[in-house]
């Protein structure tokens, strides 16, 4: 399984590319364990209600709270141009 994380800042995937992702990491305890933890946390409990399989989200750099170090995250692209669809 690729790993999501090493690819470069804009990078896009899948919302069932990112669960499935997730799902391993946190199942067989791999490398990025509490990362993929934190971003369970983040995304698929609470309001979020998790990543919609179908949906579209790329890869960011955010703050997550205000004085805390700055942290890969997702966010979901509406409307992406066609040659990034492909």
């Amino acid at each position: 399984m690729k790993n999501i994380l090493s690819y470069p800042v804009g990078t896009v995937f899948s919302g069932q590319e990112i669960n499935e992702w997730l799902d391993d990491q946190i199942e067989n305890h791999r490398g990025n364990f509490k990362v993929a933890m934190r971003l369970h946390q983040q995304y698929r409990v609470g309001l979020s209600r998790g990543l919609a399989a179908d949906g579209q989200y790329q890869l960011v750099r955010m703050l997550f709270h205000t004085r805390g170090p700055s942290e890969l995250g997702f966010l979901r692209v509406k409307n992406l141009p066609h040659y990034l669809t492909t």
